[in-house]
């Protein structure tokens, strides 16, 4: 039995030659994606240490593990000249859902703070909370919102009625609302939440909360500006993303 296994394993290796059988270590691209496109769901591929340059994004199949050499071992990157299709992206005219969802059923007493961010176009809104969430704090972000497809009206913040509001911030925020105008908040319970010192613009519900002024700064804290990518190789200034200056 054990004879006809091997035979059975060495078989498609001697037909195909650059499928790469269970527990090889691939050590080419052309086996890494041949490695990708022939496994089955679930597998985990071995990649050695290099720099493997790919013609076309890998495709891996659900529960599919890519296991490298390690941290600056196994580099996965691009040819040279190589440009990836846009035909992906999200299309920035159409309908978006919430920024952040959440969908759960149990109450959660927090704390929890979403700030600093610059938000472009959330969609249908920035956050929308299903259960009962306590103690958030949403301060110093500068969120621009566009009219939507569908078009959208609703609030840009969703929190479930039964929310303790006195424990809710809403503070030092900018919040422009470019073309249809948008309500801060969805239901009527929310407007029992802290607001103050946001700069508002063309916000449709204003008449309903006293957003007072304060001598602290609204928008970001400080500038965001930080690299990103494996090694960097871009860098969000503001609103820009560019490549990374060597």
């Amino acid at each position: 039995m054990s004879t006809i296994k091997r035979t059975v394993l060495l078989f498609p290796c001697v037909l195909l030659p650059e499928l790469v059988c269970a527990g090889e270590i691939t050590h080419t691209a052309a086996k890494l994606v041949a490695a990708v496109r022939d496994a089955a769901e679930g597998q985990t591929i071995e990649i050695g240490p290099g720099t493997f340059e790919l013609a076309a994004p890998l495709q891996p199949k659900p529960g599919m593990t890519l296991r490298g050499a390690g941290m600056g071992k196994t580099i996965l990157t691009h040819v040279a000249g190589w440009k990836p299709s846009t035909k992906t992206l999200p299309d920035p005219e159409k309908d978006w859902g919430n920024l952040i969802s959440g969908f759960g059923k149990a109450s959660a007493k927090g704390p929890a703070s979403f700030h600093n961010n610059l938000v472009s176009n959330p969609g249908r809104g920035v956050i929308w909370i299903n259960e009962v969430y306590n103690n958030l704090d949403i301060h110093n972000n500068h969120i621009i919102t566009r009219t939507t497809a569908t078009p959208r009206r609703d609030g840009l913040f969703g929190l479930n009625r039964g929310c303790d509001f006195k424990t809710i911030s809403i503070r030092d925020n900018i919040v422009k609302c470019q073309g249809l105008p948008r309500p801060l908040l969805r239901c009527d319970e929310s407007y029992g939440a802290i607001i103050r010192n946001n700069v508002l613009t063309n916000v449709s519900d204003t008449d309903r909360y006293k957003n007072p002024r304060t001598n602290a700064r609204a928008g970001l804290e400080e500038p965001l500006r930080f690299e990103c990518g494996v090694h960097g190789e871009y860098t969000v200034d503001g609103w820009k993303v560019r490549p990374t200056a060597r």
